[in-house]
């Protein structure tokens, strides 16, 4: 159960959809369903996707903008 209580009495939803050596997610809910719906929410959309580890950063692709029309303007 990812589910816990805190000591400030809010819930933390702590997930890790990709495994334990994936990407973890943490969020804080007031109210306990809201946090295990989250971590439902979170586990069910997760676990059909596949990591995309050849994804494009976002200064990379600035820079391929700049070159292909960014340079263009005045």
């Amino acid at each position: 159960m990812t589910v816990r209580k805190l000591p400030s009495g809010k819930w933390l939803c702590e997930c890790y959809p990709y495994g334990a050596t994936g990407k973890r997610i943490r969020k804080q809910f007031v109210i306990k369903g809201e946090a295990r719906s989250h971590e439902r929410c979170l586990m069910n959309n997760f676990s059909n996707q596949a990591i995309n580890y050849n994804a494009v950063t976002l200064s990379a692709f600035v820079g391929r903008w700049y070159e292909m029309h960014g340079k263009t303007l005045t």
